[in-house]
């Protein structure tokens, strides 16, 4: 505060923390569980073994990177885990992070049991590349002014000094219908985000990585 009021009003503030709770004394206060963290489904990751052994075998992944992603990331369908590989496979990391840490306020996350996230982490990929830095959370459970949704993934995204936070979809043929894109279109307003799309065939061509990247360098900030 006193910084913003030297620089924006020409003011010399006198700098004063006595009134903000300290993370040590909110530690001395309250024992917090960041790493509180849910099962995972392992049938979907099972069924993108068995359903796509030839994309899998081309992504040469580790059987440790292999485990960390199915012990830790949740996924809905077997294409939706081999994107997450396919990201793996180009260099991201997995990490645990918490979106409301890092800035995100267009809607509240909730855990699989409908309460508030609070402090705890989520388990995340993290790609860092020389043009830009991206966190993915999949299966992110958003709760927004009029319901709750559950996007395929919640991306946090820099580039050069912009942040952007976009949601994220994977389309299958059950998408294709006016019908189910007007339900998605109401869907994505129901936490406010801008959405990224990409289709179930670009993920088993494992073009999703490179279309993710072109869509992340393309973005602009707002005027």
């Amino acid at each position: 505060m006193a910084t913003a009021l030297r620089v924006k009003l020409k003011h010399e503030g006198i700098p004063d923390s006595s009134q903000i709770v300290s993370q040590r004394r909110i530690s001395g206060l309250v024992k917090l569980r960041p790493f509180d963290l849910s099962p995972v489904d392992q049938e979907p990751w099972q069924r993108m073994h068995k359903a796509y052994p030839r994309q899998l075998g081309a992504l040469r992944l580790s059987t440790a990177v292999l485990s960390w992603l199915s012990s830790h990331l949740p996924s809905e369908t077997a294409v939706e885990g081999l994107r997450l590989c396919s990201l793996a496979a180009r260099g991201a990391k997995g990490v645990f992070a918490n979106p409301h840490h890092l800035g995100y306020r267009d809607s509240c996350l909730l855990d699989q049991h409908g309460r508030a996230l609070g402090e705890r982490l989520l388990p995340a990929l993290h790609w860092q590349d020389p043009d830009f830095e991206a966190i993915l959370w999949p299966q992110p459970r958003l709760l927004g002014s009029y319901g709750t949704f559950r996007p395929d993934g919640l991306l946090f995204l820099k580039v050069a000094s912009a942040r952007f936070w976009r949601g994220e979809e994977m389309d299958g043929p059950v998408h294709e219908g006016e019908e189910r894109r007007v339900w998605d279109r109401e869907r994505e307003k129901l936490v406010g985000l801008n959405f990224l799309r990409f289709s179930s065939q670009q993920v088993l061509r494992l073009e999703y990585p490179d279309l993710l990247a072109t869509a992340i360098r393309a973005l602009r900030p707002a005027a």
